[in-house]
């Protein structure tokens, strides 16, 4: 089922975590995957990004089952898509972990739950949606990758083909 953003983020209130990366932040070992950072693999800064590459249909898929450092595997988008529509060309795709919940302390984010051993996509989950068409992948985690892998192989997928991550 499509819907529009409004509808899939329903009742909860959307914070802006966007930062200018630097080291020692929380991913210094992937500083091409952060679109502020201009570079020929993030392909231009955030204000270089045209609106509607950021805007479409948005396939919502429930992996809230996903666990600690655990991976969202191609198998599981094929799941939701069955319980939620396929996923299409030019689909903004977002994951819903319920890993939010993680956000507890009222400052600090070095000591958030939230940005510590977060779920994320297996390579062959990204390579999925890279062939299904999404232009944009994101989820109410701190990284589209797990916390397993530091190559972050999701980033190494959607980045080259131009698929932006939320």
């Amino acid at each position: 089922m499509k819907m529009t953003l409004a509808e899939a983020v329903g009742g909860y209130e959307v914070v802006d975590l966007t930062h200018i990366m630097k080291e020692g932040m929380p991913r210094p070992q992937v500083p091409y995957g952060h679109v502020p950072w201009k570079s020929e693999r993030a392909r231009g800064a955030r204000d270089e990004v045209p609106p509607d590459r950021c805007m479409g249909p948005i396939s919502c898929l429930d992996m809230r089952q996903k666990k600690e450092r655990e991976f969202v595997m191609k198998c599981d988008l094929e799941e939701g898509e069955k319980r939620h529509g396929a996923i299409e060309r030019g689909d903004v795709v977002l994951l819903n972990i319920g890993w939010e919940h993680n956000w507890r302390v009222p400052s600090g984010v070095d000591v958030q739950p939230y940005v510590h051993n977060n779920p994320g996509l297996h390579e062959e989950a990204a390579k999925y949606l890279a062939e299904r068409g999404a232009k944009l992948v994101g989820g109410d985690i701190p990284s589209i990758d797990s916390d397993a892998r530091a190559d972050e192989p999701a980033h190494k997928v959607f980045l080259p083909k131009g698929i932006l991550i939320l």
